[in-house]
């Protein structure tokens, strides 16, 4: 398993970027993660789980348990299907609320 420095940790990109970020501090998330423009998603989804105090979330066929330690994984290391899938879920569950 890869370990990083507080340090390290706060200035990654996206690890599933093949050649690196193209500017890995374009956009700061509410955690201290750096990201660049293409990968800036990853650290929406972070602050939308922080704002909720990071919840168990379920979208076939993907899942994470609660706790900032599954989101920063995920938001990491997660191929860009599962990203994509769980902030699809996230959209749909900001729309049922703002309808309720």
């Amino acid at each position: 398993m890869l370990e990083f420095s507080d340090e390290e940790y706060a200035s990654l990109c996206s690890t599933v970027a093949d050649d690196g970020c193209s500017n890995p501090t374009a956009f700061t998330d509410e955690v201290g993660n750096t990201w660049c423009a293409d990968c800036q998603h990853r650290g929406e989804f972070i602050n939308w789980g922080k704002a909720r105090s990071f919840p168990a979330m379920e979208i076939h066929p993907y899942a994470m348990a609660q706790g900032a330690y599954y989101w920063q994984v995920t938001a990491t290391q997660g191929d860009e299907d599962r990203v994509w899938s769980f902030l699809s879920l996230i959209e749909m569950l900001d729309a049922t609320t703002e309808v309720a």
